[in-house]
C-alpha cells in the first residue's frame, strides 16, 4: 500500500515496484476514509508513506493503525535523510525509513527485509539509532538510580501520575492532605532528574519499577 499525496510520487512508485512479479500493490492513495479502509480490509504487509504526509497528519494515522495492526510494517520515504523525522518514525513504530535518493534495488531489499520483520534504514541512519538508544539507556539508568532514594509514599505519587490523575484525585486516593501532594509533586522531577511535570510524566512508565 502506497501512502501519499502527491499523485506522480504514487505512479511512479507504482511503475517500479510493478516490475517484481513477486510484490502485489493492493491500493495507494493519500489519507483518505476509503484508504483507510483499505488498509483495515486487506492488512498489507508493508505501508510506504511519504515523509512530508507522515509530518503533516500521517503520524497520527500510523500510531492508529499499528495498535490495530501491529504486523504491519511502515516505512517512511522521505525526500533526504532527517535523523530527527527518522527517529520520531521509529518511535512510532515505523520499521524503515529511506531517502528517496536510494537505487532502486535498496529499496526492494528494503521491502523484503520489513516484510520478514526486520528493520530497514540506512547505514548511516544506523549510527543515529544505535547513539539514541545509547542515550536512553543511560537517562533510565539514571532515572533509577535516583528512584532507589524515594520513600514509599513518593513511589506512591509516582505511580498515580503515571496514570494521569490530578493533584486532587491523588489526596482522595491516598488520604494526605493537598499541601503534602504539592510537596511530593513539586519534589519528584528534581529526585528523578527531571525538571519540569510534563518531563515526569512523559518518562515515569519508562524509569517506574514494576
Amino acid at each position: 500500500m502506497i501512502v501519499d499525496p502527491h499523485i506522480l510520487f504514487r505512479v511512479g512508485l507504482i511503475s517500479l515496484l510493478q516490475e517484481q512479479p513477486d510484490i502485489e500493490i493492493i491500493g495507494s492513495g493519500n489519507l483518505e476514509p476509503q484508504v483507510i479502509e483499505q488498509i483495515s480490509n486487506s492488512e498489507p504487509d508493508v505501508i510506504i508513506m511519504g515523509g512530508e504526509l507522515y509530518e503533516n497528519g500521517g503520524r497520527e494515522t500510523v500510531t492508529e493503525i499499528l495498535n490495530v495492526y501491529p504486523n504491519i510494517a511502515v516505512m517512511i520515504l522521505a525526500f533526504r535523510e532527517n535523523p530527527e523525522l527518522m527517529l520520531d518514525a521509529i518511535r512510532n513504530g515505523a520499521r524503515g525509513y529511506l531517502p528517496m535518493d536510494f537505487s532502486k534495488s535498496m529499496l526492494i531489499k528494503s521491502l523484503y527485509a520489513m516484510a520478514r520483520g526486520e528493520v530497514a534504514i540506512s547505514r548511516s541512519m544506523t549510527t543515529k539509532v544505535a547513539e539514541e538508544f545509547s542515550r536512553l539507556t543511560r537517562v533510565i539508568h539514571d532515572n533509577i538510580m535516583d528512584l532507589e532514594a524515594l520513600t514509599f509514599r513518593e513511589q506512591q505519587v509516582l505511580r498515580l501520575l503515571a496514570m494521569d490523575i490530578t493533584n486532587n484525585e491523588i489526596t482522595l486516593k491516598l488520604f494526605i492532605t493537598s499541601k503534602t501532594v504539592q510537596i511530593h509533586v513539586s519534589g519528584l522531577p528534581h529526585k528523578t532528574n527531571l525538571v519540569k511535570r510534563p518531563q515526569l510524566e512523559e518518562n515515569i512508565q519508562r524509569i517506574l519499577p514494576e
